[in-house]
């Protein structure tokens, strides 16, 4: 049996990907600290939008994105609905 390991168990993204694992057949173990989250005010300085620097992905490990930003966000939208769908 192949085992996982899922760090943020608890959040969206973590127990859905807990949920696939496990109907594919994983011995999955979960952490998450459970930590509440609370607002501060953002720093004077803090940007508005964010803008990942992909550069170290794409200088150690070849990586870099393969489709435009919107076709992505689409398709994750397209797979989570199916997900939350067949339930």
């Amino acid at each position: 049996m192949s085992r996982a390991l899922v760090i943020g168990g608890a959040g969206f993204i973590g127990c859905n990907l807990v949920g696939r694992l496990l109907s594919e057949g994983y011995e999955v173990v979960a952490i998450d600290n459970l930590s509440r989250l609370f607002s501060l005010p953002l720093p004077s300085d803090d940007p508005k939008q964010r803008r990942p620097d992909v550069s170290l992905a794409r200088e150690f490990l070849g990586w870099s994105a393969q489709i435009p930003l919107d076709e992505g966000l689409a398709k994750t939208i397209a797979y989570f609905r199916e997900r939350f769908d067949r339930r």
